[in-house]
This record gives structure tokens, C-alpha cells and sequence, in this order.
């Protein structure tokens, strides 16, 4: 499924009503048709956002019934099923609940492009250090080192944040699975602009660059179902949270050597006096 497009005019292009220090301004006729193009894109987004979550949405009852019944069957009739029928039973059901997770995985990513955007301040430190026990407790023979940078804030919505963390958090624990010991971070840079540039390292199975593009897409991955098990959602709806937020994300990565998630979350964060939020 296509993500929203982040439509900026090109580099050195003046707005409608300014100039740009090197630039002339468009033609009346080249800056109109640069606006109604950018409106084409929008809609086309919008309009491929309701039709994913139409569909999603719509296959939702059906597949819960094709698993019904399956069930259904293997109580009435599956001890006097042979191993064949048994086989392409059990194929069915696996398809089922195959297409069952990948449905629900589109529609909490469509879900976040409707979630309306509601800032606060936050404390990220209490956020990151809550996901680092939870995931910590899911394994908890697994020698792993936390590295979470203490005073981390940010203004924006507070469970989309949760979210994006969870899922960075969650995706450096998957493939730092065969390192001992593990290492994430989690630290926060002051930028020139007044923004925050944040970044969840490990050092776990690293990515080659020359994929890194595929990333963020939903239902890519770059490793087997075999090495780290996964839908390929995680990254994609971080992508989402993070742009709803006006800000951007990327990856920096070796093979063997563990990556890097850098973030930001718009530019010009000036520290606000609202409550702090915790989560």
C-alpha cells in the first residue's frame, strides 16, 4: 500500500507569495499547475487511504467465518478426515489466519492516517524505559543492554508516539535476537533548527544500504520468515506516525553490524510549559 506522499515544491522554488534568495519567482502558469498537481497527489492519497481501509475492513467478517468454520469442521468431522484431507485442512487454516493478520495490519495503519493529532508534551525517557521492561520480561533469559539517554521530551500525540516507539523498540529487540550481549539506544540531538533529531540503535543484523529504500514500505522485508519472523508492518507504520507529525525518518545500516533509526518530529520544537505526559 502506497504511504502518503510528503509534497514539497522542489528545492530553490518560491512559494506563491515569497521569494527565494536565489531563486526568480515561477511563472503564474508553471506555479498553478506545480498547486493543482500537488492537489491530484492529495486526493490520490486520500483516496488510495479509504480504499485500503475499505477493503481491509471488508474482508474482516469474511475470513472470520472461512476460520469458523474450519473450526467447525476439524470438531465434527476431522477424526474421520485422512492425513490428506487433514493436510489441505490445515493449509486452509494457515491461509486464513495468514490473510487474517495481514488485514488487521492494514487497517491499524490506516487507522493512523485517521487518528487525529493531538500534541502534548512527553516524557519519552518513562515511554522508552516501559517498552524496554515489557520486552525485557518477554525473554528474560536474553542478556541485553539499555542504553536510554536521560531528559528526552518531545511535542506531539501521545499514543502515536507510543506507537513509533514500541515499534523502533521493538523491531532493534527482533534482530538483536542472536547477539549476546544485545545492545539498544536511544538518545536525542539538538538541532540548529530547535528541533530534535532521536535514534534507536542496536547492534544487531544490520541491513545492506543499497536496499534501505524498501524499509518503510508496507509488507517489505529484507530478512526470511525463517531468520526474523515478522509481517513487515512495524517500520511502515512508524514511517506514518512520524510524517502525521511533520517530521522524517531514515536508516542507516552494515550487514552484520547492527542499524541505526534517526527520526524527528518537525522542525522548530520549542520546549512547552504543558504538563508533561506520561503514558
Amino acid at each position: 500500500m502506497p504511504t502518503i506522499l510528503e509534497l514539497q515544491r522542489p528545492h530553490g522554488f518560491p512559494s506563491s507569495t515569497g521569494l527565494s534568495s536565489d531563486e526568480a519567482p515561477l511563472p503564474p502558469e508553471l506555479d498553478t499547475r506545480f498547486l493543482e498537481r500537488t492537489a491530484q497527489l492529495q486526493k490520490a492519497n486520500e483516496e488510495l487511504e479509504a480504499f485500503s481501509w475499505s477493503v481491509s475492513h471488508d474482508l474482516t467478517s469474511p475470513l472470520a467465518q472461512i476460520q469458523a468454520y474450519v473450526s467447525l469442521l476439524k470438531r465434527h468431522s476431522g477424526a474421520k478426515l485422512d492425513n490428506i484431507a487433514q493436510t489441505y485442512l490445515g493449509g486452509i487454516q494457515g491461509c486464513a489466519d495468514r490473510m487474517s493478520r495481514l488485514t488487521q495490519d492494514l487497517l491499524r495503519l490506516a487507522r493512523i492516517a485517521r487518528t487525529e493529532l493531538v500534541r502534548s508534551r512527553i516524557d519519552l525517557n518513562w515511554i522508552a524505559r516501559d517498552i524496554a521492561a515489557d520486552l525485557s520480561t518477554c525473554a528474560p533469559g536474553r542478556q541485553i543492554q539499555w542504553l536510554i539517554a536521560p531528559g528526552l521530551e518531545a511535542e506531539g500525540d501521545p499514543g502515536l508516539l507510543q506507537i513509533l516507539l514500541v515499534n523502533l523498540f521493538s523491531n532493534a529487540w527482533k534482530y538483536t535476537a542472536h547477539c549476546s550481549p544485545a545492545r539498544i539506544e536511544f538518545a536525542g540531538v539538538l538541532q540548529t533548527d530547535g528541533s530534535v533529531q532521536y535514534h534507536v540503535r542496536d547492534n544487531g543484523a544490520g541491513f545492506d544500504m543499497a536496499s534501505a529504500g524498501r524499509l518503510f514500505q508496507p509488507f517489505e522485508r529484507l530478512h526470511t520468515q525463517d531468520e526474523f519472523p515478522g509481517a513487515g508492518i512495524g517500520l511502515a507504520t512508524a514511517r506514518r506516525i512520524v510524517q502525521r507529525h511533520g517530521g522524517r525518518i531514515w536508516a542507516e545500516g552494515e550487514p552484520g553490524r547492527g542499524a541505526t533509526f534517526s527520526f524527528t518530529l518537525g522542525p522548530g520544537q520549542v520546549p512547552s510549559k504543558r504538563p508533561m505526559v506520561k503514558m
